[in-house]
C-alpha cells in the first residue's frame, strides 16, 4: 500500500504529472537551497562588518548600534512574514525573500555614514528575517511531506555555507 503512495501522480501544471516522491524531492532541493543561500549570505555579511567599520572609520560601540538595527528587521518582519506566507504561499514570499536578502547585502558597502548604514542594516534585517522564516516554514512543510525529520540537515548545510 505505501508502495503505491509513491508512485501516486500528480498533476502540476494542467497537464504535466508527476509522482509524490519527485515532488518532495523538489521540495527539499528548494529547502536546501534556501538554507545554504541564508548560510552563505551571513557568512559574507559577517565578513564585510569589519571592512565596513574601517570604511566608516566607525568605533566598536556604532558598529554594535548598525548591527542591533538588523537584529530589529529580523524580530519586526515576523509576523509581515506569517501573514505574506499565509496569503502568498511558501513558493512566493520565498523568491521575494531570496531577491531581497540578496539584493540589500551590496547597500551595506556603499552606506557613506552611520544613519545610513543603520537604516540599510534594518531593511537588511528585515530580508533576513523573511529569508530565515520562510526557509524553515518550508523546511517543516518537506518534513510533513517526507514523513521524517529533516530540519537537522537543512541547518546543518546553513552551517557549513556560512563557515565557507
Amino acid at each position: 500500500m505505501e508502495e503505491l503512495e509513491h508512485h501516486l501522480l500528480v498533476k502540476t501544471a494542467g497537464w504535466y504529472y508527476t509522482s509524490l516522491e519527485s515532488r518532495n524531492l523538489s521540495a527539499r532541493a528548494c529547502s536546501l537551497y534556501f538554507f545554504l543561500l541564508e548560510g552563505l549570505l551571513t557568512g559574507i555579511w559577517s565578513i564585510s562588518l569589519s571592512f565596513i567599520q574601517d570604511h566608516l572609520n566607525l568605533s566598536d560601540t556604532n558598529l554594535g548600534v548598525a548591527v542591533l538595527f538588523s537584529a530589529f528587521g529580523t524580530a519586526v518582519t515576523a509576523p509581515i512574514t506569517a501573514l505574506l506566507l499565509q496569503h502568498f504561499g511558501t513558493q512566493y514570499v520565498a523568491v521575494l525573500a531570496g531577491i531581497a536578502y540578496s539584493g540589500f547585502l551590496p547597500l551595506l558597502g556603499i552606506s557613506k555614514t552611520l544613519e545610513i548604514l543603520c537604516v540599510t542594516m534594518f531593511v537588511y534585517g528585515l530580508a533576513w528575517g523573511m529569508v530565515d522564516i520562510t526557509a524553515n516554514s518550508s523546511a517543516i512543510l518537506t518534513e510533513i511531506v517526507a514523513g521524517k525529520t529533516l530540519l537537522g540537515s537543512f541547518h546543518g548545510s546553513y552551517s557549513l555555507a556560512a563557515a565557507t
